[in-house]
């Protein structure tokens, strides 16, 4: 899960809260500004790790995203973080985040969500789901809007059609292998 254009979008929508923020950016350099947060994303959030989906942080907020973003929209726990470095840029139709991310979801099931894509990963995303067997779908809201209820009712469908493929151990003991 990104942040920047995903969890807080660059222009005011229905629902979100400006929150100001001072702090380190993703050069460590001092900055301060605003981030608009909306508390229904985290809402959602707690819904998805309630199914015993597994939610990763994938943005350049890296550990400040459980410090600083999960508060904020309420989200009652810490989520593991992909340490996708610092820089964004996409290089032969790539993005940079893309080698910790698959490292990452290795053989598990994943719902990618980004704002910020190099164009090929759509393509990964099928060849994975086809090849491997590995259900990947990938979600890329507007960095203006950011993340909405078209996007999050996609990812609700992709789960529920993943965890009949994944769930192993029966109705009662269900291990879920996917991250969300």
């Amino acid at each position: 899960m990104d942040v920047d254009g995903v969890l807080a979008p660059s222009s005011v929508g229905e629902g979100f809260r400006a929150h100001m923020y001072n702090g380190p950016g993703p050069d460590g350099s001092l900055v301060s500004g605003t981030v608009l947060l909306n508390a229904e994303h985290g809402a959602w959030l707690n819904m998805v790790l309630d199914k015993g989906i597994e939610v990763a942080w994938g943005s350049s907020w890296l550990d400040l995203a459980n410090e600083w973003i999960a508060p904020r929209i309420g989200l009652r726990q810490s989520l593991p973080v992909i340490d996708v470095g610092r820089s964004r840029w996409s290089r032969f139709g790539w993005t940079s985040k893309f080698g910790p991310v698959s490292d990452y979801a290795a053989d598990r099931a994943l719902a990618w969500v980004d704002d910020d894509f190099g164009g090929k990963e759509p393509g990964w995303a099928e060849d994975r789901t086809r090849d491997l067997g590995l259900s990947t779908v990938i979600v890329q809201p507007h960095p203006l809007v950011g993340l909405t209820s078209e996007h999050i009712s996609t990812i609700d469908n992709w789960v529920d059609s993943a965890l009949g493929e994944t769930t192993v151990g029966g109705a009662d003991n269900p291990s879920r292998e996917m991250l969300a």
